[in-house]
């Protein structure tokens, strides 16, 4: 592009050659002379020679921000001084300009670390925005419930509203597909429960797995991120993770329903006024009933406890508490190792067959 301004102005300018007085206050008044200067110099110091009207210009800061992209301490000193002088934070998003949500966007890209105050204040606004955005689409379906299925969760709103402005499309359209996504355990449990092995999963493909579930709850986003399917790069990221340790996910899985299970029957065994050795009594009851002795008798624990009850008489076998807290146990262990663990069900339900029944509820 084409300079309006002659070199030598500008040299003069980069070199502190006397201009007149009122010429250089016209110059350090226009932020495409400034931005000019600075791209040539690449000096962030020049930024104190600008005039108030230039910090304060959604352009300025933009190009400031495309420039420097590693000098974080400025870019937050350039940030928050706009970012004040709009009063930005004191405002709902239906009265905010486009440029200046574009550059609390990519003022927060930049800060990057999730541990500085900035960064915090400039996420929970942005957040506060989107659930702004949600509350008004939600209105919107509530009032013409029969677009519902067609609208899904609204992104076609968010097409809409900000039409314009690629930046915020696609600030949005993570965000939103963050919400439809299954949180960090939830998201590694549904693979396992979806997938058979590895293998399946990796043929079906880490970002088709993804599109299926934004697909499920809301077209528009499912078209936008086919478009720009980097808005899923993160979340590709972490499904690559849990492809990754996939043979050990049931072990930790299982160490984690346990630990449930454990818990539960302290709880139960306190409620009910039982020994601790009456406890584990029961729990090995149950554990043998829904032959699960491959998940729980491999621990060293149970080995001590077996030498132990094999010396200790249990007089409460049929008392109304004991039978009361085995039904119990019974319940979690079935809703733990069966309702939430299809991978579980599978395997127990091929021991079952190989031994010639099945536990009833579960065939």
């Amino acid at each position: 592009m084409t300079s309006k301004y002659k070199k030598h102005e500008i040299f003069d300018y980069i070199r502190g050659s006397e201009i007149d007085e009122k010429r250089l206050d016209e110059l350090e008044k226009d932020e495409n002379f400034m931005i000019e200067v600075i791209r040539f110099t690449r000096d962030i110091n020049l930024y104190r020679c600008c005039d108030e009207e230039v910090k304060n210009s959604s352009k300025f800061v933009k190009f400031l921000l495309e420039m420097f992209p590693d000098e974080t301490s400025f870019l937050q000193q350039v940030g928050n001084f706009y970012l004040e002088s709009q009063n930005i934070m004191e405002q709902s998003i239906v009265n905010m300009p486009i440029d200046s949500i574009e550059i609390l966007i990519l003022l927060l890209q930049k800060i990057k670390r999730s541990e500085e105050l900035d960064f915090i204040e400039h996420a929970l606004k942005l957040e506060s925005f989107y659930q702004e955005l949600r509350v008004q689409m939600e209105m919107t379906l509530i009032e013409q419930p029969n677009l519902k299925d067609e609208l899904g969760k609204g992104f076609v709103y968010i097409l809409d509203f900000y039409s314009q402005s690629e930046i915020i499309q696609a600030y949005f359209a993570k965000r939103m597909a963050m919400e439809i996504i299954p949180k960090e355990n939830d998201l590694e449990k549904l693979l396992h429960q979806k997938f058979k092995t590895k293998e399946e999963a990796e043929n079906f493909g880490i970002r088709e797995i993804l599109m299926d579930l934004i697909n499920q709850e809301d077209a528009y986003l499912a078209t936008y991120v086919t478009v720009y399917p980097q808005t899923l790069k993160e979340l590709e990221e972490t499904m690559e993770f849990y492809l990754k340790r996939w043979n050990r996910y049931q072990r930790y899985y299982n160490e984690e329903q346990k630990e449930k299970v454990y818990q539960e029957l302290t709880k139960l065994t306190e409620e009910y006024e039982l020994l601790s050795i009456e406890g584990f009594a029961i729990l090995k009851e149950v554990i043998t009933e829904n032959h699960l002795e491959e998940i729980f008798f491999t621990d060293d624990f149970w080995v001590y406890l077996n030498r132990t009850q094999e010396n200790t008489e249990n007089n409460n076998v049929f008392s109304l508490q004991y039978l009361i807290v085995k039904k119990r146990i019974n319940q979690w262990i079935k809703k733990l190792f069966f309702e939430e663990s299809p991978k579980a069900k599978k395997v127990v339900k091929k021991k079952n067959r190989e031994r010639g029944f099945e536990i009833n509820g579960f065939q």
